[in-house]
């Protein structure tokens, strides 16, 4: 999950300096190694979350609480995730408040995850095999600019694959009375040397 994490150490950057922070002596790498040297013997998820932001932005030197932005999400997050939490807890879940629970969360997924394009946005996998790639499909026949609109969902699959990527435009789907559905011509504009093997 590294490269994950560097992304995500970005972005934390990001959101600081928006919100005024001085981060110019901080990196990705050195925000991460600050936060895999921060050890807390907590159970208590949101405990444990707690101690570890005051932990980080005191080795950090910087005090959140009277940067306005970072207090109203610190306070914001504490509070929704407690009700959540609570909630949770009441209807049966007793474990969900564990720290364990929190870090299973985060952990790398096994099988098979079966989604829409829309759903994977966001999300990366080692394999991505996208089917049914075909005109009247993406785009959907609707779409008022079918050529903008299928680049960016073919965008959307590509980006998801951290090593394979399989692109599926399958042949001989009825379309009823229109014949037999075609593959997207953004897909089929595109040229590889395997595409005519003998």
């Amino acid at each position: 999950m590294y490269r994950r994490r560097l992304r995500w150490a970005g972005e934390v950057l990001l959101v600081l300096s928006d919100a005024g922070v001085d981060v110019s002596s901080l990196s990705k790498r050195s925000l991460l190694k600050e936060c895999n040297s921060i050890e807390i013997e907590e159970q208590d998820g949101l405990v444990y979350l707690e101690l570890f932001f005051n932990a980080l932005f005191v080795n950090f030197n910087i005090d959140f609480k009277v940067i306005p932005v970072l207090s109203e999400h610190y306070n914001a997050f504490f509070k929704s995730s407690n009700e959540r939490v609570e909630r949770l807890k009441k209807e049966g879940a007793t474990f969900i408040g564990e720290i364990d629970s929190f870090r299973k969360v985060f952990e790398d997924r096994r099988g098979i995850t079966v989604s829409t394009i829309h759903g994977v946005k966001g999300a990366e996998y080692d394999a991505v095999i996208a089917y049914a790639l075909l005109e009247g499909m993406v785009p959907h026949f609707n779409d008022p600019d079918p050529q903008d609109s299928a680049n960016k969902l073919l965008y959307v699959i590509c980006s998801r694959a951290r090593k394979n990527l399989h692109l599926i435009a399958e042949r001989g789907r009825s379309r009823g009375q229109w014949g037999e559905y075609q593959a997207t011509t953004v897909l089929s504009d595109c040229h590889f040397v395997y595409d005519n093997i003998p």
